[in-house]
């Protein structure tokens, strides 16, 4: 289990202690262990995605190069809609692209910006240029101790704030995780689970 704590920062023993008090309030269906699995083929299959050597590569090597990625990607989807939306003026700047696309979908559909918001996350999510970022909105990679985020939110953010390694954000992922861990337990009879069933 110190695998799971290790690549959420928390605190041992009490992380491992209140996971096999869930088991057993579940009784015992080890789901911490298929998501463990789940979440070591999600770092390979990254790496091997990225065309990274699972054997030497570093973490600051494997942040850069996500960082890389997350910036063709970006340019690819913005050069894609941006016909569809001529209105609004592109900027390098994915964020305040988004964010007026965004507004202009929520006073043309009088929506809450909120809503126009969420509806343009699964919209950028969906589309053929960020689907990579789709498969790996629950991966982190542990490499030496040093935990690198493949969540999608948090690479724009590292890539668009232009955050150093040692300042780089992993709080999406770590959310993700908790929340896929909570959802497993909480549906461990169903077969419709992501990364545990």
């Amino acid at each position: 289990m110190s695998y799971l704590a290790d690549l959420l920062g928390a605190h041992e023993p009490q992380f491992s202690h209140t996971l096999a008090q869930i088991e057993n309030r579940h009784n015992n269906p080890s789901i911490d262990l298929k998501l463990i699995s789940h979440l070591r083929n999600a770092h390979t299959s990254l790496l091997r995605d990225l065309k990274l050597d699972p054997k030497d590569t570093t973490a600051p090597e494997l942040y850069q190069a996500l960082n890389i990625r997350f910036k063709r990607d970006a340019r690819a989807w913005l050069d894609d809609i941006s016909p569809l939306v001529p209105k609004v003026t592109v900027t390098p700047n994915l964020e305040q692209f988004a964010l007026s696309i965004a507004q202009k979908q929520a006073v043309e559909l009088d929506e809450d910006l909120a809503q126009a918001s969420t509806a343009l996350g699964k919209l950028i999510l969906d589309h053929d240029s960020l689907r990579f970022w789709q498969h790996h909105l629950l991966t982190g990679v542990l490499l030496k101790g040093e935990l690198v985020s493949a969540n999608l939110f948090d690479v724009y953010h590292n890539a668009t704030q232009k955050l150093p390694f040692a300042n780089r954000q992993t709080g999406f992922f770590k959310t993700s995780l908790v929340d896929e861990l909570v959802s497993c337990y909480r549906n461990h009879k169903r077969d419709t689970i992501k990364a545990c069933g």
